[in-house]
């Protein structure tokens, strides 16, 4: 008699636990593992497992299939076990749903279908090589910027210097002492008669607790020159009457011996008389005044600094210094003056001017003060000042692309006027 399930009806074999059908246990084996009842040959099972309708053993109605979740590959050779025996023959013409995808372990991973991918993991010390690398690109920006305001500014300096350098200023060395005795004033005389400087003889000076005054007088003719070369300090030069100059020199600050100690050369000869420039001093100041023949011939400086004024002189000037302050009063002779940085204040009377005169500035302004009746041919240019004119002049000023000029006669004309400045304003006034 046919057994069939309580539950589903479904008909029950020999030796079932569970109804195939609905899963239900129906208690009818005696073993403890009783073996799975095969389906008959030709059976919808019995076959290879992709060969025709598949019947699962799930308890699920319908047959649910188990196969593997995923694509698939088609004949997929499945290793068998050595003493498994002989393969069937339909199981190795079998083949696998052409979804089926097989999974291998990963290694020391419980579950998974397949390894992951593991990228290359990220190298650590980038960023802090980038960092190291930008700090080089500063240092080396930083470094070729000093490198190159260095030579910049070293540029600008040499420039500066080669464009104020004052010519024929000797480098004077420091004065060696002379032997005392015959052989000391033999030497000396030697010295002086060949014309080369000899320290100014200060006996006779007045010396005080701030000052030491040393005043001397020199026979010259009018055709002869007085020069200053290579000396700082401030000078006034006035012209007088009579064929003697005199030279007065006032040394200012320290004690008497270092007031001694700063010397004042000084060289004769029947065409010259000069002063030359000694050992410099930062704590003494050396200043003179000089009276010379109204009409001696010619008075020529080369300075680096110093203030020099000129009153009353009826000589030749020719003036180059690199930096002070420039004044003439009532000079009616030829004057060459450059100046390089400083000012220059001139002022002329009624006084004839037998020849041109001409004043230049770099760095500076130029003040002509000119009285009615004074005759000259004027011309005065600026390359980035300004010039103002007294409108009693009746002059008109042009523009230029670069600078100012005018031209134009005062009084009744005569010789040249000539006021020039680089850097600076130019100023007429009556």
């Amino acid at each position: 008699m046919t057994e069939r399930c309580n539950n589903c009806g479904a008909e029950l074999y020999a030796g079932q636990q569970f109804c195939r059908q609905c899963g239900t246990p129906v208690a009818r084996a005696q073993q403890q593992d009783a073996p799975t009842q095969l389906f008959p040959k030709g059976g919808p099972n019995s076959g290879p497992v992709n060969s025709g309708p598949f019947a699962g053993t799930s308890p699920l109605a319908g047959g649910a299939r188990t196969d593997a979740v995923g694509p698939q590959t088609a004949a997929a050779y499945q290793p068998r076990p050595s003493n498994s025996g002989p393969m069937p023959t339909g199981f190795q013409q079998a083949q696998t749903p052409a979804s089926f995808q097989y999974t291998s372990p990963l290694v020391g991973q419980p579950f998974g279908s397949q390894p992951l991918s593991v990228g290359t993991p990220a190298r650590k010390g980038r960023g802090l090589k980038w960092l190291v690398a930008l700090f080089a690109v500063f240092v080396f920006s930083v470094g070729a910027l000093g490198v190159g305001g260095y030579l910049w500014l070293r540029a600008k300096r040499q420039s500066y210097a080669a464009r104020t350098n004052v010519p024929n200023v000797p480098n004077i060395p420091k004065i060696p002492e002379m032997p005392s005795g015959d052989i000391g004033n033999k030497i000396k005389q030697a010295l002086k008669e060949a014309g080369l400087p000899q320290p100014l003889d200060e006996s006779g000076a007045t010396v005080t607790g701030t000052d030491t005054v040393i005043t001397k007088t020199f026979q010259l003719d009018d055709d002869a020159t007085f020069s200053v070369r290579g000396i700082g300090g401030n000078f006034t030069i006035t012209g007088t009457d009579g064929e003697q100059a005199e030279v007065k020199v006032t040394k200012h600050g320290g004690s008497p011996d270092e007031r001694k100690a700063v010397p004042v050369l000084l060289s004769q000869t029947d065409e010259q008389l000069s002063i030359v420039g000694g050992p410099a001093s930062s704590g003494v100041e050396v200043s003179y005044e000089i009276k010379l023949p109204r009409d001696l011939k010619k008075i020529e400086i080369r300075s680096d600094h110093g203030d020099l004024k000129f009153a009353d002189f009826g000589g030749a000037i020719d003036i180059k210094l690199r930096q002070g302050n420039l004044e003439f009063r009532d000079v009616s002779g030829s004057v060459h003056s450059e100046l390089v940085k400083g000012d220059v204040k001139l002022s002329l009377d009624k006084s004839e001017r037998e020849d041109g005169q001409e004043f230049s500035v770099v760095n500076g302004n130029i003040e002509a003060t000119i009285a009615d009746g004074a005759d000259a041919n004027l011309k005065a240019e600026t390359i980035t000042g300004e010039i103002s004119v007294d409108e009693r002049y009746g002059l008109k000023v042009e523009k230029h692309p670069a600078g100012r000029s005018v031209t134009g006669q005062l009084g009744d004309g005569g010789p040249a006027l000539g006021l020039k400045a680089v850097n600076g304003d130019i100023r007429l006034k009556k």
